[in-house]
């Protein structure tokens, strides 16, 4: 009898998952395990991507004045990132007050916000404008439940 969920799937499937973290190839910090049956993948190259790179600036935002932090609603604005916390399917209305959650800081006027949908598709590099004709809220869902393209296509890659 499999001991956990983990041992159960590798036993159902007949193979050891591999863990890959999202980070080495966006700016999210995302471990996760993949199951397959394509031989021989490797951990893909840090392509250095930082929370910083994918931000998105509007109106007169400069450039410099933007800091991704870690935000939640007991003690508020944290430590600032480089890498994005892993992205969940709730926006920030479904947050429990000890749950962490991405936040950008404008440090010219200290307001904070919470990531757009644009930097949402960014961390979890779908093409921009991938999730057009739904609303923020299914937006939010959609990818943080979502699967992280650019490790995907690293371990499809190895299809010979």
């Amino acid at each position: 009898m499999p001991n956990t969920i983990k041992d159960f799937i590798s036993e159902e499937f007949g193979c050891q998952p591999i863990i890959i973290n999202s980070a080495l190839v966006s700016a999210q910090e995302r471990k996760r395990y993949y199951w397959t049956n394509i031989p021989g993948i490797q951990q893909p190259v840090d392509k250095e991507i930082y929370f910083k790179d994918i931000l998105e600036y509007k109106n007169n935002d400069i450039h410099n004045k933007l800091i991704p932090v870690q935000y939640d609603r007991k003690n508020g604005i944290g430590k600032e990132l480089t890498k994005s916390i892993t992205l969940c399917a709730s926006d920030w209305r479904g947050l429990n007050r000890n749950q962490k959650q991405n936040a950008v800081l404008n440090l010219e006027n200290m307001s904070i916000r919470r990531l757009t949908p644009l930097e949402c598709e960014r961390l979890q590099t779908v093409p921009e404008g991938y999730t057009e004709g739904v609303s923020n809220t299914q937006k939010y869902k959609m990818l943080g439940n979502g699967w992280t393209i650019d490790i995907i296509a690293h371990i499809l890659s190895y299809i010979k």
